[in-house]
């Protein structure tokens, strides 16, 4: 948990810092974007590590992990690559150009992972055996 917010912060700071906003910095803001992302996914794969299949499933909202941080991914990729207006010039400039389906599919992951938590929510609070039947 310390390492994302460490790494949240550096990624708030330099998105707020004037210098990073220019273009030649596009792929260090994506690379700390990308970073943010591996570094969510530790306790993730802790959890593959220590837990069984199906507490990771019921309880740990595998399948929305793997949704959200798939859309995560893709939009991160399609903004740092500059798809579909690099091949397209012209035809995106007001809809659907990368830095929209970026911000687009990061608010469906959101959504997913919001998801995947109340689910996880829910399973804890129906089953209070859960903590001590982890293993």
């Amino acid at each position: 948990m310390a390492v994302s917010a460490i790494v949240g912060a550096v990624s708030l700071v330099s998105m707020l810092n004037p210098v990073f906003s220019k273009d030649e910095y596009r792929l260090i803001r994506s690379g700390l974007f990308l970073v943010l992302a591996i570094s969510e996914l530790l306790p993730i794969g802790y959890a593959i590590i220590f837990f069984k299949k199906s507490v990771l499933v019921n309880y740990l909202s595998l399948y929305f992990v793997i949704a959200g941080t798939s859309m995560y991914l893709l939009g991160l990729i399609l903004y740092a690559k500059r798809i579909p207006e690099i091949y397209y010039p012209g035809k995106f400039d007001v809809w659907g150009h990368s830095h929209q389906l970026f911000h687009t599919l990061i608010l469906l992951a959101s959504v997913t992972f919001y998801v995947g938590i109340m689910k996880t929510v829910r399973a804890y609070n129906l089953d209070p055996s859960i903590c001590t039947s982890l293993f």
